[in-house]
């Protein structure tokens, strides 16, 4: 390992919001730092650690009419992607982020459409994205969903489009309001050189084969190929942030008990015999609703980040149910992913 290197970041800008820490045990928190997007105010990549500190942050000045969806740190670990969109379909964005954690400066990746929600680096460097696809069916504008790679030299390369898989029908409810499917999360799998996308109006997450843009699977809704003890494959609604585990998955879901409330959930999945069965559940006390975004994250030592996002609060969430550590961001701001 190399020898630390002290950045000195001067006084926190008055914009960044006040930070609040409880719990049951805080000082029990996660080991290292946190990488997140601040939503609000204006679109920001922020590092904290454990202790609710702000050690790095850094604003795309000037755009408040744009969101930040998220920020990651890229695999060299010399900086930060964020994606800012603005929620307009047909605004066009100058794509993702790439920030020097050093402060030397930031570049524009580039891409041709309009970006939206997540984004997701590649082993080689390649940034993948969401972009909107909107048509004219009927006289009417349906907004459709692709996927697209950003190659280290600039070159883009669509992945995967909606309009491909999937046959539109006007008079489905997910596909009401012009939105149809609504891609909104998004991993890599290295092993299988594939994606999993969530599409939350079809309440799914689909695995999508890199090379031929075909869905392989389907976890979630009415295609599911994964199914509850009673026959049922309804296992979320309205789903936002996830990660796929081993032997299962994690993912936030915004519409639970038909949008009383929103919550975490884990389900083991049986890839060979297609079983899907839930084993943990986390629910905010009191409950929240966060009718967009949140997200889920396994820790290493098995505990569960669990990310309340329009809400402004992150709970560290053992595997007993017990909230060990929580943060909460000041009045008027919000987290992506």
């Amino acid at each position: 390992n190399s020898p630390g290197i002290v950045v000195e970041t001067g006084p926190e800008p008055p914009w960044l919001p006040e930070v609040t820490m409880s719990g049951s045990d805080p000082d029990a928190g996660f080991e290292g730092f946190l990488v997140t997007a601040l939503m609000a105010p204006g679109p920001t990549a922020a590092i904290l650690d454990r202790d609710g500190d702000w050690v790095w942050w850094w604003n795309l000045e000037q755009e408040a009419s744009k969101v930040a969806g998220n920020a990651l740190l890229s695999n060299d670990g010399q900086s930060l992607l964020l994606l800012a969109f603005t929620p307009d379909p047909l605004d066009a964005e100058p794509g993702p982020m790439r920030i020097q954690l050093d402060g030397t400066g930031s570049a524009e990746l580039g891409v041709s459409g309009e970006i939206h929600h997540d984004l997701v680096e590649l082993p080689d460097g390649t940034v993948a994205v969401f972009l909107h696809d909107v048509r004219i069916v009927d006289d009417e504008e349906v907004e459709g969903q692709r996927l697209v790679e950003i190659a280290p030299d600039g070159t883009q390369t669509e992945i995967w489009n909606m309009w491909d898989i999937e046959e539109y029908n006007p008079s489905d409810p997910s596909t009401i309001g012009g939105s149809w499917g609504h891609a909104n999360a998004l991993a890599y799998d290295e092993g299988d050189d594939a994606y999993y996308i969530s599409l939350r109006s079809f309440s799914c997450i689909d695995k999508i084969d890199r090379t031929t843009g075909d869905v392989l699977l389907s976890i979630g809704g009415d295609r599911s190929d994964f199914t509850l003890e009673g026959g049922s494959k309804s296992l979320f609604t309205g789903l936002h942030g996830f990660e796929i585990l081993d032997d299962g998955l994690l993912v936030f879901d915004n519409w639970s008990a038909g949008g009383t409330y929103s919550s975490a959930l884990e389900y083991s999945l049986g890839w060979e015999d297609s079983d899907a069965e839930l084993r943990w559940e986390h629910v905010a006390d009191p409950p929240l609703f966060c009718p967009t975004y949140g997200d889920v994250v396994a820790l290493p030592d098995g505990d569960r980040l669990v990310v309340w996002s329009t809400s402004a609060q992150i709970d560290q969430v053992t595997s007993g149910g017990e909230v060990i550590w929580q943060l909460n961001l000041g009045m008027g701001a919000a987290f992506g992913y």
